[in-house]
């Protein structure tokens, strides 16, 4: 329930990201910073003009970003999904040690 809240919340500030910026802007998973947002390499300097998105990295036709609240909610949801994982690992191991 608290994975799909956070992820409620991601949807919630894409759609206040591009309101914001007036560019469409993808969220995308990266595999170091887990999600980021991406835009075309034609609209980053529109996205380059506001404070509040760093600059991560680029592929051949688009830009990646963060956002001091994607970093956030991302942290969240990473521990979430570890504890999740974490009590399924636990939750089937009690019912393997139930099994004669």
């Amino acid at each position: 329930e608290q994975i799909k809240q956070r992820e409620g919340s991601l949807s919630e500030l894409v759609e206040c990201a591009r309101r914001e910026v007036g560019i469409p802007i993808s969220l995308v998973p990266h595999k170091n910073f887990g999600r980021v947002f991406e835009v075309t390499k034609a609209k980053a300097t529109r996205i380059d003009l506001f404070q509040d998105f760093i600059r991560l990295d680029h592929t051949s036709g688009k830009i990646r970003y963060s956002h001091l609240e994607l970093q956030r909610l991302n942290t969240e949801l990473q521990d979430l999904e570890a504890s999740y994982m974490e009590t399924q690992a636990l939750v089937f191991k009690q019912l393997c040690d139930k099994v004669p």
